[in-house]
């Protein structure tokens, strides 16, 4: 797991008897701990309390946690423990399993920054806010100069879109994330509407972000600074030339706006996490319908436990963006606009 990039906090043994694996995993640099959880009433009614406030997540497929769960007893006012026999599992083994590794997750938030992010923390908008039935109050809102001045659509509404990728020279093709959210010109709210992961070459991003592009545009009610549907911005690194100059010769439509950042991306993440909490960032009300909203939405509470950041440090592009789309300062490099406060 390690080597596909998830990060491992803690692992937990109930018992000496694994003192092999223990040691041999202590000496990998694994922070090894023995556990005994699971026997007491105080983590009983911690899971109880995570499984009713829908903070431990389990499908049909864990029937033998579930099955575990039903046939426990209190012995003796003090302790779990499970049935000897007369029972269809007669164990607890998967059970103390779920939680140690619970309560060793909840030590570890704790540790690393106190009150974590969690799902009831995410704020939802419902998409049809973003229809162009806003186009009355948005005229209340503003002038027509204002409007005008500002480039905001009939809805209030601007289209950014942040692309984070690490292009090795070497490589013909690589991983690639794409946020794209609707930014409300007064509030800077960011309303993500679609993620987008997968590995593409220079000439297949260009391609990809060109028909992206397009199919926006057939939208009245978005409009950009730079005369697109959607404003594209991407990380102002070296190896963005040569993804840039293939841009512009696969898909000259397309401008791109560099994005400096001097930030640690562990201190982005969490300035994204914050973000969600405040109400900066916000997931469509049917999210759970599409798998990559759906798993940039789990890796956003998750992290630091996720396989990769990339996603992550998408959206958080997109939020640091917003606060740039209603007062931009302008200065031109190469065929970029860098935008400062």
């Amino acid at each position: 797991m390690r080597s596909r990039g998830f990060r491992i906090g803690i692992v937990g043994f109930d018992q000496f008897q694994s003192n092999d694996s223990f040691v041999i995993l202590t000496k990998e640099g694994f922070d090894c701990r023995i556990v005994r959880f699971s026997d007491s009433l105080s983590a009983c009614n911690t899971v109880h309390e995570f499984v009713a406030n829908k903070r431990l997540v389990f499908g049909t497929c864990d029937s033998i946690f579930i099955g575990e769960a039903a046939e426990l007893q209190i012995v003796n006012d003090r302790r779990i423990d499970h049935l000897k026999s007369g029972g269809i599992y007669n164990s607890k083994d998967v059970w103390d399993a779920v939680v140690n590794a619970l309560l060793l997750a909840v030590e570890l938030s704790l540790q690393e920054g106190g009150d974590s992010l969690q799902a009831k923390d995410v704020k939802l908008y419902d998409p049809a806010e973003l229809d162009s039935a806003e186009m009355s109050l948005v005229q209340q809102t503003y002038t027509d100069a204002e409007l005008k001045r500002l480039q905001l659509p009939n809805n209030g509404h601007a289209l950014i879109a942040y692309i984070y990728c690490r292009y090795n020279m070497d490589a013909d093709s690589d991983h690639v994330s794409i946020a794209l959210a609707a930014v409300h010109g007064r509030t800077r709210e960011c309303k993500l509407l679609k993620l987008f992961s997968f590995k593409k070459s220079p000439v297949e991003l260009a391609i990809f972000l060109e028909s992206l592009e397009k199919s926006w545009a057939k939208s009245k009610t978005f409009r950009t600074r730079v005369q697109q549907s959607i404003e594209f911005f991407v990380v102002d690194e070296s190896f963005m030339d040569n993804v840039e100059d293939t841009i512009i010769k696969k898909a000259p439509s397309i401008y791109l706006t560099r994005s400096k950042v001097e930030l640690s991306k562990q201190t982005r993440i969490v300035a994204l996490q914050q973000a969600a909490k405040d109400g900066k960032l916000l997931f469509p009300t049917n999210f759970t319908e599409d798998h990559n909203m759906s798993s940039g939405f789990h890796q956003l509470i998750s992290y630091p436990f996720v396989p990769s950041e990339y996603v992550l440090l998408a959206m958080e592009g997109v939020v640091r963006e917003a606060d740039l789309v209603e007062s931009p300062k302008e200065k031109t490099t190469r065929r970029t606009t860098v935008f400062t406060i």
